[in-house]
């Protein structure tokens, strides 16, 4: 334990990073994905599909047993 929190001072916030004044590069989506390799596209695509189809997907319903 800090000296600070045991005299009940407390820490000051954790540091803020200043954003850069320029934003990085800007490429467009069409070229990125045309950088990569078929079968790493492959596998995106398919990750994507399964993110979208749960996302997606109605929520499941449980079936209530006759009493």
């Amino acid at each position: 334990m800090s000296k600070e929190a045991q005299h009940g001072i407390p820490s000051p916030p954790p540091r803020l990073t200043i954003a850069p004044s320029r934003p990085a590069t800007v490429v467009p989506l069409e070229q990125l994905w045309a950088r990569l390799p078929q079968n790493r596209r492959q596998e995106l695509l398919g990750q994507l599909t399964r993110i979208l189809a749960q996302r997606l997907a109605p929520p499941e319903r449980k079936e209530v047993a006759d009493e």
